[in-house]
């Protein structure tokens, strides 16, 4: 048997989960989704910065070229007696690996919208995560 939850969002960012888990077993519970819904949203809010950009990018390309064109033209690179061996290579600034720690709700909602619902079992009316996928007989799954 597979295991087949579904989720629906109320008010305040919490979730009502139900479902069956691979035993069988049905529940439902409700879960705290405020991290899970701030996580997604920085994901919406970056694609949407990502899509601003380049289309701001997009609308000044013919300018910008254009400017690149007269810049080459005045430069000192008509020389003949200079060859470019090497071109210049602008600098990028790095940036440090942010992590957090997920709340086990946030987890259980990522598995569900990820369809790897493998890992969830109900005990009594809580929804938990197993240490590995498991199958119905209750022992891991072979991967």
């Amino acid at each position: 048997m597979t295991s087949t939850f579904t989720t629906t969002q109320l008010a305040g960012e919490r979730f009502i989960v139900r479902g069956t888990d691979a035993f069988g077993v049905i529940g439902e519970t409700v879960l705290d989704g405020s991290q899970y819904l701030g996580l997604k949203g920085d994901t919406a809010h970056d694609a949407a910065h990502e899509a601003f950009n380049k289309a701001i990018e997009e609308f000044y390309a013919p300018i910008t070229k254009a400017a690149e064109a007269l810049e080459a033209a005045h430069s000192a690179e008509n020389d003949i007696f200079v060859e470019v061996v090497q071109p210049a290579v602008a600098p990028t600034a790095g940036q440090d690996e942010i992590r957090i720690r997920l709340t086990p709700d946030t987890v259980i909602l990522r598995l569900i919208d990820a369809g790897e619902t493998d890992r969830l079992v109900w005990v009594g009316q809580n929804l938990e995560i197993t240490a590995e996928p498991v199958a119905a007989s209750g022992t891991p799954a072979s991967k």
